[in-house]
């Protein structure tokens, strides 16, 4: 753990050892447990708290209700199906309508509203999770970004759960305690890092880079090098200030309005571990020419990489035309392993 040797640690040795496919199922024990009586309790998983938090004393009888499932598979008195199959929710995506409107004034205006009443608060939880790219720090994109025409139409982060007040608001609270005290903000990251045994983690989910978050992932680089931290960036007078280091990758988000300043994009930056992905407007049709000049392109809401392209499909996200968008990114990884750099 960052804060030093977990505190809580008791001796124990294995009495009886089943194999995975042997294994109790929570759903077996429901009616046994003090926290899991009824098939509604396992559904909303708030047994979850009792098995997934620090280690804390369970009732005798919950204890006893597990050891008696053990002992009972152990002689092959219980029968188990073999499965490990774990069911899901269907995760077939669903392509958004965004209706080719502005759709970023919507959430800036409810990010003003939310402002004028916000008091900063405690450092408490920084990191938010997506099913798409993993864990991320979220700045509101009203303090931080710069649309641009293509952003304004098409950002994905201007829909759905990251426009509800408390993500707004933990949005805002991240980036007041940043602007406060950078270095303090990086501890907690780091922390939260190690607590939730990430194996990287992406700066600006949502929102962009400023002086005082440069600063921070600066702080980052010093006290934990090992820490992979995959920057996305729309600004790169600001992201050509942070200083190299083999596991910090620079993401530079390019669209039409912005392909052509590439060259002096390029100029601002001393060192390769930065690369420019493009972003397909919805009424834009890809040409060979925009391929030539950016390392990865994402068509509008992931959609089917055209047919022309699959001798190109190296250059495209793998999020595009994908059944399922869940946990891509750590999968493929190219983002933030070092497979893509500028040319």
């Amino acid at each position: 753990w960052s804060e030093g040797v977990f505190p809580v640690r008791v001796p124990a040795k294995s009495i009886i050892h089943l194999s995975v496919d042997q294994a109790i199922k929570v759903s077996e024990l429901i009616g046994s447990f003090s926290f899991l009586k009824l098939n509604e309790d396992y559904t909303s998983a708030r047994w979850t708290a009792h098995i997934r938090s620090s280690p804390r004393r369970w009732k005798s009888e919950n204890g006893e209700a597990v050891w008696n499932k053990i002992e009972l598979r152990s002689k092959g008195e219980l029968k188990s199906n073999g499965s490990t199959k774990i069911e899901k929710i269907d995760n077939e995506r669903k392509y958004k309508n965004f209706k080719n409107k502005n759709i970023v004034q919507k959430i800036n205006r409810k990010t003003k509203h939310v402002d004028k009443n916000f008091s900063s608060k405690a450092i408490t939880k920084i990191l938010s999770s997506s099913k798409v790219t993993g864990s991320a720090v979220n700045f509101p994109i009203l303090k931080t970004c710069r649309p641009t025409e293509v952003c304004l139409k098409t950002c994905y982060f201007s829909v759905g759960l990251n426009t509800s007040q408390n993500a707004l608001n933990h949005q805002l609270n991240n980036y007041y305690n940043c602007i406060e005290n950078p270095e303090k903000f990086a501890d907690h990251v780091i922390r939260e890092y190690d607590n939730n045994a990430l194996s990287f983690l992406r700066w600006n989910g949502g929102g962009d880079l400023f002086l005082e978050a440069v600063n921070a992932i600066e702080f980052i680089r010093v006290k934990r090098p090992d820490i992979i931290l995959w920057i996305v960036s729309r600004r790169p007078e600001i992201a050509s200030q942070i200083k190299y280091h083999k596991n910090h990758f620079i993401h530079l988000s390019i669209d039409r309005s912005t392909i052509d300043k590439i060259p002096d994009f390029k100029k601002l930056f001393t060192h390769e571990n930065v690369f420019f992905s493009y972003q397909v407007h919805p009424d834009e049709t890809l040409s060979f020419n925009t391929l030539k000049k950016v390392q990865l392109v994402f068509m509008h809401d992931y959609k089917e990489i055209p047919s022309k392209y699959h001798n190109s499909k190296n250059l495209f996200c793998p999020l595009n035309g994908s059944k399922s968008i869940n946990d891509v990114c750590s999968t493929c990884r190219r983002c933030f392993d070092g497979s893509l750099q500028i040319q």
